[in-house]
């Protein structure tokens, strides 16, 4: 195993480590996605945010940005749709998603996402889609029942 894996094995954690891959050019994705958490007393949390017609609950998710890194693209979709002022993202995604968009009249091509998992450290009381999107935190099992699509109910599920 590569060291970089190694790292990112121990980074994750043991109940992570079945969903981590290594992104190759021919699993590349098109989007990025970003599965925020945090632990407190009550234990683990995740954050989702409604859709913009406020269809169903997801993790945010958009295009992937060439001039940064996926990383940083993470971080920023997870500040515009769900108000992370602060946060600290793994370097590697968590996997690929590649679910079909949820949207009435989207294309019926999956959408490749790389997941990448942010803990939250702080939330902003107003976010540039706060008007659009509704945010709220879950607790594992309940964050997996709302979200869409198998592979992202069963990396919420290992967390």
């Amino acid at each position: 195993m590569q060291d970089h894996a190694i790292r990112a094995r121990d980074a994750l954690g043991a109940s992570l480590l079945g969903l981590w891959r290594r992104v190759t050019p021919e699993r590349a994705a098109t989007g990025i996605a970003a599965l925020c958490h945090r632990s407190d007393r009550a234990g683990p949390r995740v954050l989702l945010v409604t859709s913009r017609d406020g269809g169903h609950w997801d993790v945010p998710r958009g295009p992937a940005d060439p001039a940064r890194s996926e990383g940083l693209c993470a971080l920023y979709l997870a500040w515009q749709a769900a108000g992370v002022l602060h946060g600290h993202v793994r370097n590697l995604p968590l996997g690929i998603l590649s679910d079909a968009p949820q949207r009435p009249g989207a294309a019926n091509a999956p959408v490749r996402a790389s997941l990448y998992l942010v803990d939250v450290c702080e939330l902003a009381p107003d976010w540039p889609e706060a008007a659009d999107r509704e945010r709220r935190w879950f607790t594992i099992d309940a964050a997996a029942q709302r979200v869409p699509g198998p592979v992202l109910k069963r990396m919420i599920g290992r967390l």
